[in-house]
């Protein structure tokens, strides 16, 4: 399991004035858990605040809470003082995406409080972009099980999904419509990667996945009004759940 923590300051070292419950200034809770990465981000108006994350499988229902009371705390802030929080709305992983989602609208329900839905994919390539200067065009591909990726391009120029819409793409497709510019951000590395050049153009997602970047991005679309239906929202899945059961013997 891999942990890490940043803080960048609490609320009293970064302003003066009244706090977010009278109205005055921003605090926004980011939620990321829609892969293995389980991630809490905390945003005011001046930008990040605290983040805490853990790489693990199978743990965001044991792990998110601790971790957003930690940022929390870090930050010098309670539940009661937060504008909106932010949630990684998908593609992903079923179960993670449920736990964050239930989490956040938990949360929002509590405390009278706006939800702000950030697409999973475009957060990482926010976060891609960010870090990369020299990145002009990524392919985000996520595992969707049974041969199949979530997948999309993003072009710097606009940081929005261009020529390859966020969908489901069986795997010998998505590979033909990779290009050889194409930065490859993906969970499952050796299902795309192939030798020479393309090995070393192809990156493992976690590394951009970051509840600080939900945060931070929720940040934007909270000062743009765009609020989820906290009574309808459901995770954005693309594809149909299926259960399966045990043969029996």
């Amino acid at each position: 399991m891999f942990e890490q923590s940043r803080y960048v300051g609490s609320r009293s070292d970064r302003q003066s004035g009244p706090t977010p419950r009278n109205g005055s200034c921003m605090l926004i809770l980011g939620i990321e858990t829609s892969t293995e990465v389980c991630s809490v981000g905390l945003a005011d108006e001046h930008g990040l605040v605290a983040e805490r994350s853990v790489v693990e499988s199978h743990i965001h229902s044991e792990k998110l809470l601790t971790l957003m009371a930690d940022v929390l705390q870090s930050a010098g802030a309670s539940p009661g003082e937060l504008s909106a929080v932010a949630v990684s709305i998908g593609p992903g992983s079923f179960s993670g995406l449920r736990i964050g989602l239930s989490t956040a609208k938990g949360l929002c329900y509590a405390r009278g409080i706006p939800l702000v839905a950030v697409p999973t994919m475009a957060s990482v390539a926010s976060s891609a972009f960010e870090e990369h200067d020299e990145w002009l065009s990524i392919v985000i591909a996520l595992d969707a099980k049974q041969g199949e990726f979530y997948a999309g391009r993003f072009s710097r120029s606009t940081e929005r999904i261009t020529e390859i819409p966020v969908r489901v793409y069986p795997r010998d497709e998505l590979v033909g419509m990779i290009r050889e510019s194409d930065i490859v951000l993906t969970d499952v590395a050796d299902g795309l990667q192939e030798e020479g050049e393309r090995r070393r153009r192809v990156f493992h997602t976690r590394t951009f996945m970051s509840g600080a970047t939900i945060a931070l991005l929720g940040r934007q679309l909270f000062r743009e009004e765009r609020i989820a239906d906290l009574q309808h929202i459901e995770p954005m899945y693309l594809k149909n759940f299926i259960v399966r059961t045990a043969k029996k013997a």
